[in-house]
């Protein structure tokens, strides 16, 4: 969302054919780490977003809105 990535967006699939996902990306402001997966009814999520960055995380059409640092959701 803005350049080098020190606001980014992620957004988890409502409806997906995967079970899990993991993404490691190397930005100019350092290391986005995204990892989540489905099991049973839960969908777990972890996340770290590199510091003075910022991510909009967009889960089941809820929106938070993240600082710099490590995360991690059960929904």
């Amino acid at each position: 969302m803005d350049p080098g990535y020190r606001k980014f967006k992620v957004v988890i699939p409502n409806d997906s054919r995967f079970s899990s996902s993991k993404l490691n990306y190397q930005s100019s402001n350092g290391l986005i780490k995204v990892n989540w997966k489905r099991v049973a009814d839960k969908l777990m999520v972890q996340i770290h977003v590199p510091f003075n960055t910022t991510a909009q995380l967009i889960i089941k059409r809820k929106i938070k809105e993240l600082g710099s640092g490590d995360y991690e959701f059960n929904v």
